[in-house]
C-alpha cells in the first residue's frame, strides 16, 4: 500500500513538472509567434515608406 502511495506521489510530481514545463514552452511559443506577426505586419509598411521615398527622390531628380 505504501508503495502505491509513493508511486502516486511521484506521478503527481512528474505531472506537475510536465505541466510547468509545458506552460513555459507555450509562453515562449506565444511570444515568438506574436513577435513574428508584428514583424510581418510592419514589413509592408516599411516597404511602402521606402517606395514613397524612392518615388519622391525620382520625382525630384526628374525621372518621373
Amino acid at each position: 500500500m505504501e508503495e502505491c502511495i509513493n508511486l502516486l506521489d511521484i506521478s503527481v510530481v512528474l505531472i506537475q513538472k510536465f505541466q510547468s514545463q509545458l506552460a513555459q514552452q507555450l509562453e515562449k511559443l506565444h511570444k515568438t509567434v506574436t513577435a513574428s506577426v508584428m514583424q510581418q505586419k510592419q514589413q509592408p509598411k516599411e516597404m511602402e515608406e521606402e517606395m514613397h521615398s524612392f518615388v519622391s527622390t525620382k520625382a525630384e531628380v526628374g525621372f518621373i
